[in-house]
Order: C-alpha cells, then sequence, then structure tokens
C-alpha cells in the first residue's frame, strides 16, 4: 500500500495526468470542438441552412462524438506517459540504497513483489485518469445521447456491437484496455530498469519499444498483435489474442524482474 501511495502521489505523476489530459482536450477540440461544439451557428452560410445547424449542434453537444474524436493521439506518447510516474523507481532506490532501508521493515520477496504491482498499478493509472476526467467533464456538461444515428456504426471491431445498445459498456472496457496497455509498458520498463544503470534508459526505451512493436507486426501483416490497435480496439483487436499477449507480457516482466533483483540482492 506505502508502495502505491508513493507511485501515485508524486510530481511526476501528477505531470503525466496533466500531459494525457491536454493530449485529449487537444485532440477534442482540433477534431470536435472547434468546428461543431463552438461552430458560430448564425454564419451567413448556416443562417438559411437549418439541417445543418441542427446536425452541427447535435453532432458538437452529443458526449460520446466528442469522445470518440479524443482517444487516439494519446497512443503516441503512451509508453511515456505510463512509465514516467514510477518505473524508474527501482533503479533509484537500487543506486541511493534506500532499498536495504526499506527491506528493514520487510522481506526482499515482499518488496520486490510490492514494487512490480505498484508500478504496473501507477502506469495504469496515469492513462487512465485522464481518460476518466476528460469523460467525466463531458458526461457532465454535454448531451448524453446514446443512440443518435450519427454514432451508430462509426466504431468497429470485435464490441463494437454493444456501443449503440451499451455505450457505457464499451466505453469502459475500452478504459480497461488502456489500463491494461500502461500497465504492460511500466512492467516492462520497471524489467529493464533491474539491468540498467541508467534512468533516462527507463525512461525512454519504452517508446523505442513501441515504435518497433508496431513497425515489425505491420510488416508481418500482424495487425491483431499491434498495441494500437488494441488501443483502438479495431477489427483486428481480437479479445483472446489480447488476453494471452497481456498475461505473456505482465508473466515474463515480473518473471524476468524478480529474478534479477534476487540476482543483484544476492550480490550486494
Amino acid at each position: 500500500m506505502n508502495e502505491l501511495k508513493r507511485g501515485m502521489f508524486n510530481k511526476r505523476m501528477l505531470l503525466a495526468c496533466f500531459v494525457g489530459l491536454l493530449v485529449i482536450i487537444l485532440e477534442a477540440y482540433d477534431n470536435v470542438l472547434e468546428g461543431m461544439t463552438f461552430a458560430n451557428l448564425t454564419a451567413p452560410d448556416l443562417v438559411d441552412d437549418p439541417d445543418t445547424q441542427q446536425w452541427l449542434y447535435e453532432t458538437g453537444h452529443n458526449k460520446y462524438t466528442i469522445w470518440m474524436n479524443s482517444l487516439f493521439f494519446l497512443v503516441m506518447v503512451l509508453p511515456l506517459l505510463s512509465v514516467f510516474s514510477y518505473s524508474a523507481s527501482f533503479l533509484e532506490e537500487r543506486n541511493s540504497h534506500f532499498h536495504y532501508f526499506i527491506q528493514m521493515r520487510k522481506s526482499f520477496v515482499s518488496y520486490i513483489r510490492g514494487k512490480y504491482i505498484a508500478v504496473a498499478l501507477t502506469g495504469g493509472l496515469a492513462i487512465l485518469i485522464p481518460h476518466l476526467i476528460f469523460y467525466m467533464a463531458i458526461s457532465i456538461f454535454f448531451i448524453n445521447d446514446p443512440n443518435p444515428a450519427f454514432i451508430e456504426g462509426s466504431v468497429n471491431g470485435p464490441f463494437s456491437t454493444s456501443f449503440s445498445f451499451h455505450p457505457e459498456a464499451y466505453i469502459w472496457l475500452t478504459f480497461l484496455t488502456h489500463f491494461l496497455l500502461g500497465a504492460c509498458f511500466a512492467s516492462i520498463a520497471l524489467c529493464l530498469s533491474s539491468f540498467v544503470k541508467k534512468a533516462v534508459i527507463v525512461y525512454v526505451a519504452p517508446f523505442f519499444i513501441f515504435a518497433i512493436w508496431e513497425i515489425s507486426f505491420g510488416f508481418l501483416n500482424l495487425d491483431y498483435y499491434m498495441s494500437t490497435s488494441w488501443y483502438d480496439m479495431d477489427m483486428f483487436a481480437d479479445p483472446i489474442r489480447m488476453s494471452l499477449s497481456f498475461l505473456t507480457i505482465f508473466v515474463a516482466t515480473y518473471t524476468l524482474f524478480t529474478w534479477k533483483a534476487k540476482e543483484m540482492n544476492a550480490h550486494g
């Protein structure tokens, strides 16, 4: 619990959430808010066109339209935001010998297990919290119409049919996927931190892993293993492959991290 508190309540986490929220708002503004929500409906070219005025108003003031047009920029900085707040903490504690002090109060096994869980949760929450803040804001200030004609058929993927009938369930499933992606990149960075000595590598390497991951699977036409497909919940986001991939990443990173951490502890 204390480990998670240190991960959640620090300036880096606050900055990561702020940047994530800013990216979401800027995308929504660029795609919907500027041209539709804040459109001048009394402009000369719209005054005599009530159908277009109504369409602009209903589209630009519908929270589901705004939400769908605020998702995609964040994936480009997701690896950076998810690792920034706490993924280098093990390396920093190791370099400052702070981990020896922690081990006076708990076993080394409990320490590394708690560290892994806290880093993974913090990485996921760094992506989830900006989404939640933005979604709660648009839910308060905009129209909550779950079945407008212009939304039906606007998403694809394995759960797309549920969007028209149970949009909240679909949205929360998307949030869960984004949370798991953030947790995956954070756990990868934590695992890496047990092998390197420079914190900058822990922060930067996951982004390059993300780029190589996307380019490689895209080149091999294995889109259903691309993290952007999972993030977008598109037609290639197969639930079984996604679940097995997440599980594989978590098991592999936890195994490597605990093995390396124990080896380092044994050798002082």
